[in-house]
């Protein structure tokens, strides 16, 4: 609250001459001071006196009204007491001044005799002492920025004035690095890096460097940390302004599109710790700021099962590590991303576009689109070809045989294809789920072609080259 100049000077003389302990009457002629004779001894028994008072030079600021009376006022009114030996207002042209300043109210948190704190606060600590005017920055809030907790707000704010918003002791940032030095020293060293390297060659592809100096950074990490944490108190973790996603998808806005408008959610997204699961918050050496390559991010979950809230299991990727697997070409390459969405989607498996799950299906090509964004549909709709697939005998489509001849009973890709990997030639599977029977698949590859002798008929052959009449000629072993 604001005291008038005119009631400073009456609040001054009744902290002198009202808190004396003597009962005596006041002398009616001049002291030598104010002290003399135990009066007024109280305000001179802190640890910390205001200098005029340690020096019992109480004329600095008190002078006589009335000598009879033993009546004083002060010297000069409101702020200028204090700015006459302390910080003019000249002298605070052009800066940030803290308010009790501006409104010129030091008593508001100094006592002016003295205190048992530094700097003659008036309150027990710094933060009750910020905290009487600033109490709404905590309320409510579980976790403390560490300087308050520390009860040292001058670690972050300059008491009276500053050159610097929000009377911050340097520039937001450089007083963010100056404690979080593990966060900032990566980015630094890798601006200055960039800075250091030649530039690229003229026919050099754009990006083919990578990021500068090797890391991709965030943003706000380089240019308001005050983005996304909140500076004093919050009821989030690492002092968060809100949780991971919503805090996330607030500049995000495609992956907030997918997330809103997904069927299917993808658990890492969804659960707590969501965005940060896969990301780094501050900066990474892999693109998009993942935590690592895109592959191991995946295999973090994905190693194990994964039961889901209907009881059902997404099932392990455990076979990407078998022995002399082979992997379907993405997984090589270490892009799940494309065939799935990563934030969320409308297709079974969090896939980019349908691809049905049944055993028997009736082709269509659009019911493969995920299949046909790399594959030629052609290996599944022509019957005859030299080119669309290497499963054929001479220039049969042994694919349309199973896929697309068959009308209703057609046969799923996946009734003989793995999706992922497998240790067998073509990513076929050794057996395959029908029911409760687990249908062998003994397909064998040769330069030339193969042999299959699934449970659903007996071994057949077939041969680009030198086509194989299986209805004349013996079966093969």
């Amino acid at each position: 609250m604001r005291f008038p100049p005119a009631l400073i000077p009456a609040l001054l003389y009744a902290s002198v001459a009202g808190a004396s302990p003597q009962a005596a009457p006041p002398p009616t002629v001049r002291t030598p001071t104010c002290t003399e004779g135990g009066c007024h001894s109280d305000q001179t028994s802190y640890d910390f006196l205001h200098g005029p008072a340690a020096a019992g030079f109480c004329s600095a600021c008190h002078e006589y009204t009335d000598v009879q009376r033993h009546a004083f006022e002060l010297k000069r009114t409101g702020a200028d007491m204090c700015s006459f030996c302390h910080m003019g207002k000249a002298n605070l042209a052009g800066l940030v001044v803290h308010k009790p300043v501006q409104d010129e109210q030091c008593i508001g948190c100094h006592d002016p005799h003295g205190s048992n704190r530094r700097f003659m606060l008036s309150a027990t600590t710094n933060r009750q002492m910020c905290l009487t005017c600033h109490a709404p920055i905590l309320e409510g809030r579980s976790a403390v920025h560490g300087p308050i907790r520390e009860d040292d707000c001058l670690q972050c704010h300059v008491a009276h004035a500053s050159i610097h918003e929000n009377l911050l002791t340097q520039p937001q940032d450089q007083l963010c690095r100056s404690c979080h030095a593990a966060v900032f020293e990566p980015m630094i060293a890798a601006r200055a890096a960039a800075a250091a390297a030649p530039p690229p060659a003229p026919d050099e592809p754009v990006g083919a460097a990578g990021p500068p100096g090797g890391l991709y950074i965030h943003q706000p990490a380089e240019a308001n940390c005050a983005q996304c944490h909140e500076v004093h108190a919050s009821n989030h973790p690492q002092l968060l302004k809100d949780e991971p996603l919503p805090l996330c998808v607030s500049c995000h806005e495609p992956v907030r599109l997918a997330a809103a408008n997904a069927t299917v959610h993808h658990s890492a997204v969804t659960d707590n710790r969501a965005c940060l699961n896969c990301h780094a918050p501050h900066h990474s050496p892999f693109a998009h700021l993942l935590t690592a390559e895109p592959l191991n991010v995946c295999m973090e979950c994905h190693m194990q099962n994964i039961p889901r809230e209907d009881g059902t299991v997404v099932a392990s990727l455990a076979e990407l590590a078998a022995p002399g697997a082979k992997l379907h070409a993405p997984i090589a390459q270490g892009d799940c991303t494309s065939c799935h969405s990563a934030h969320g989607g409308n297709h079974a498996f969090l896939l980019d576009q349908p691809f049905p799950r049944d055993f028997y299906h009736a082709f269509s090509r659009d019911d493969y689109g995920l299949c046909f964004e790399c594959h030629d549909a052609r290996l599944a709709t022509e019957i005859t070809t030299s080119d669309a697939t290497r499963f054929r005998n001479g220039d049969r489509n042994l694919h349309f045989v199973h896929v697309t001849k068959q009308g209703d009973a057609a046969r799923n890709c996946r009734v003989c294809h793995t999706v992922h990997a497998s240790t067998r030639p073509a990513l076929t599977r050794a057996t395959t789920p029908f029911g409760e029977w687990n249908i062998p698949i003994e397909f064998q590859a040769t330069n030339t072609g193969g042999s299959c002798a699934a449970g659903c008929h007996r071994a057949y052959r077939f041969d680009r080259v030198t086509p194989v009449d299986n209805f004349r000629s013996p079966p093969s072993p």
